[in-house]
């Protein structure tokens, strides 16, 4: 009756405090990791306020803090791939590789304080349960986690490659196939790193193509094909001439 409605309105009170203003167009309108930095702090920081959302369902806070997360690191993903981290010189690597790291430094620290934020709720209400934001964000599903390893991944894929190409280049020559082949193969796969974005690199430095449909079967598995028959046994040598047999 009255009191469920009370607690209706209360809970649509405290959602439009949280999600009413979401401070969403800085991150939107990013173009550089610096720029995704920034928004990502302001987003975090927003968050907190559930501080003084008392009805706002943890579950939703912690999906709310998931897909911050998730766009957090796909702007970057899309900044990283826009700027063709890979084909840039080692300076201006390094550059745009730190300023990402600066992004997911940025989501830690605010992941960090929710986490924070959650626990001194937890013991204010008194409650420790499923259906806490505390609980709900221990098991939150973070991409800025997975972007942290992905960026890790892409620093050591270029460090290695410049240092096989700088040991070729000392023992071959500048001029000799080797280098074009290497060269050839890094290009591949930098291209496919601004196309695909910046996940688990893959090393394939051509496209895969199929002679046909798929097939797909049902039931077990075909059965191997039947062995071969034994080989014959080769019969026993004839006695040489004039040998005494058993039957003598």
């Amino acid at each position: 009756g009255v009191a469920a409605l009370a607690r209706a309105v209360d809970v649509a009170a405290d959602a439009t405090k949280l999600v009413g203003d979401l401070p969403i167009q800085p991150l939107d309108a990013a173009t550089s990791p610096r720029a995704v930095a920034r928004g990502a702090k302001v987003l975090f920081l927003h968050v907190s306020k559930i501080r003084a959302a008392r009805h706002y369902p943890g579950r939703r806070a912690a999906k709310l803090v998931e897909a911050i997360s998730a766009l957090v690191a796909a702007k970057t993903d899309r900044c990283l791939a826009a700027s063709h981290v890979l084909t840039l010189d080692r300076e201006a690597f390094e550059k745009t590789l730190d300023d990402a790291d600066a992004v997911v430094a940025a989501a830690r620290a605010g992941v960090r304080k929710l986490r924070e934020v959650a626990a001194d709720l937890a013991r204010r209400e008194g409650t420790d349960t499923e259906r806490t934001f505390a609980w709900q964000l221990k098991d939150a599903t973070l991409q800025h986690e997975v972007l942290e390893k992905n960026l890790a991944d892409l620093r050591k894929f270029r460090h290695a490659h410049d240092l096989l190409r700088a040991g070729l280049a000392a023992v071959l020559g500048l001029d000799d196939r080797a280098l074009a082949d290497l060269d050839h193969a890094y290009a591949a796969v930098a291209e496919s790193h601004s196309n695909n974005g910046c996940g688990p690199l893959s090393l394939a430095t051509g496209p895969t193509t199929t002679t046909g449909p798929a097939t797909t079967t049902t039931g077990p598995p075909p059965a191997p094909p039947p062995a071969p028959p034994p080989l014959p046994l080769a019969p026993p040598p004839a006695p040489p001439t004039g040998a005494a047999t058993p039957d003598e």
